[in-house]
């Protein structure tokens, strides 16, 4: 319009120069960088009860698919640096830095009970590229609560009493299967 045909005549010829002060955040879309491969290495177990331990570990990579990339030629000999993000269904669950080796690892306790789908995702440090990797199962079930009404004192040797027992799964609601009581 206007102003784009009054700057084009006023800056045209040598020596001319425009300086454009801006005002507020600018914000730029992340300079690509040279491509990585996040790989899930470890869920560890893939089935467990709430509450357990599990450990998640991943391992990043330049991807050699993705070498010749104008972003890579400062990144030869140079291993990925920075953190992995392991999510649950989309939640993020854990954080860890890279090693030496380009190895991630976390232990957890807090994995929410259902069937889930673990990845491990790079976020990034230049010159590396963000990437994630595919999803891994994992089960975690509830543990069951057990609710003993025992009298207050009973004879080992004495005459059988009756005990009421009730197991619980509340959380998901299912029926106790392989549940024994001696």
């Amino acid at each position: 319009g206007i102003i784009r045909d009054e700057l084009n005549e006023s800056l045209a010829g040598a020596g001319n120069s425009l300086t454009l002060t801006l005002v507020g955040d600018l914000v730029l879309p992340p300079a690509p960088g040279c491509p990585t491969l996040t790989e899930l290495v470890e869920v560890t177990p893939a089935s467990t009860f709430q509450g357990d331990e599990v450990t998640l570990a991943a391992t990043v990579e330049p991807d050699p698919a993705g070498a010749s990339a104008p972003a890579c030629a400062e990144a030869v000999g140079v291993d990925p640096t920075g953190a992995v993000e392991f999510r649950a269904d989309g939640d993020v669950v854990g954080l860890a830095d890279l090693d030496g080796t380009g190895r991630a690892e976390v232990a957890l306790t807090s994995l929410p009970v259902g069937d889930l789908d673990i990845t491990a995702r790079y976020r990034g440090n230049p010159p590396y590229a963000a990437s994630t990797s595919a999803v891994t199962g994992a089960e975690v079930a509830a543990r069951p609560s057990v609710v003993a009404d025992v009298p207050p004192s009973f004879q080992i040797d004495g005459p059988a009493e009756e005990l009421a027992v009730t197991v619980l799964n509340s959380e998901l609601g299912a029926d106790l299967a392989k549940a024994r009581l001696d």
